[in-house]
């Protein structure tokens, strides 16, 4: 059954939405933070640190963890 139907048979059903699961807090791996540090880097003319792309990543997690869905 389509997403969308289900949700609103719920809905009219007064079931109470069913939380998601959160994944789990913890960095990506090293060829995905020097991808995510090369990216930036193209992108702000400048070459960042891994330093600082991990704590851009920490940074965007948080934001993630403190937005509502």
């Amino acid at each position: 059954m389509k997403k969308r139907k289900l949700n609103q048979r719920r809905y009219r059903q007064g079931e109470e939405p069913v939380p998601r699961e959160g994944k789990p807090a913890e960095l990506p791996d090293e060829t995905m933070v020097e991808h995510i540090r090369e990216v930036v880097s193209m992108i702000e003319g400048r070459r960042i640190t891994t330093a600082e792309a991990r704590a851009l990543i920490k940074q965007r997690m948080e934001k993630r963890e403190t937005t509502p869905p």
